[in-house]
């Protein structure tokens, strides 16, 4: 994993989707995951990706099911990522997936098309399917302002999002201590990420 994301930084990735990760309190899996390489490999990614504007990346919360929906290692590790959770049709978080106080923004994650092995196709569900509509809108607002950096993006991505159109009356706050840009709640973040009023917020649409 390590090598991966050194690699993507290497070659000039400005985005990396991380649609992986293991439950945080003491699994053995988590255990196996942890280490200083990667930690390195993220930091490096983060503040000195891009000619030192940094990388975009972007993780999926994880699917806590029994494992205390809490945001999955390294997301949780790491304030300045942007971690995705998953909502479902009917516009309401599924409670089979994590949530907590790193959560930033949600996308689609139930019933989502996509490819498989074998080249095939199938509806799949999960953050790991939340988190690549995220980072197709960071590659969308990178598209016309390639200038704008880690930050710069993440806060417009999380600032535009949509706290109006839940089906549940979430309950939402000023986030404490992290990036101030707008009402949030641990359920669903900042809200569902917007395409259209992000770049919009960075460039003319017609």
């Amino acid at each position: 994993l390590a090598k991966g994301i050194n690699y993507a930084v290497e070659h000039g990735a400005d985005i990396i989707n991380c649609s992986w990760g293991s439950p945080w309190k003491g699994t053995d899996a988590e255990e196996h995951l942890k280490s200083s390489m990667l930690e390195n490999a993220l930091e490096d990614a983060l503040k000195d990706g891009r000619d030192g504007k940094g990388c975009i990346v972007v993780f999926g919360a994880g699917n806590g099911k029994d494992l205390q929906q809490e945001i999955y290692y390294p997301g949780n590790q790491h304030k300045e990522s942007l971690v995705v959770g998953a909502i479902n049709s009917m516009k309401r978080k599924v409670d089979a997936y994590s949530f907590g106080n790193q959560l930033d923004v949600v996308a689609p994650g139930d019933g989502v098309h996509t490819t498989i092995l074998d080249n095939g196709y199938d509806i799949v569900n999960g953050t790991s399917f939340a988190a690549p509509y995220v980072s197709g809108i960071a590659a969308l607002i990178l598209s016309v302002r390639p200038d704008l950096t880690r930050e710069e993006v993440v806060d417009i991505i999380e600032s535009t999002a949509r706290n109006d159109v839940f089906s549940v009356n979430y309950s939402f706050k000023n986030k404490p201590l992290l990036r101030p840009n707008g009402p949030w709640c641990e359920e669903v973040g900042y809200g569902l990420v917007d395409a259209h009023a992000a770049v919009s917020s960075v460039a003319s649409i017609y």
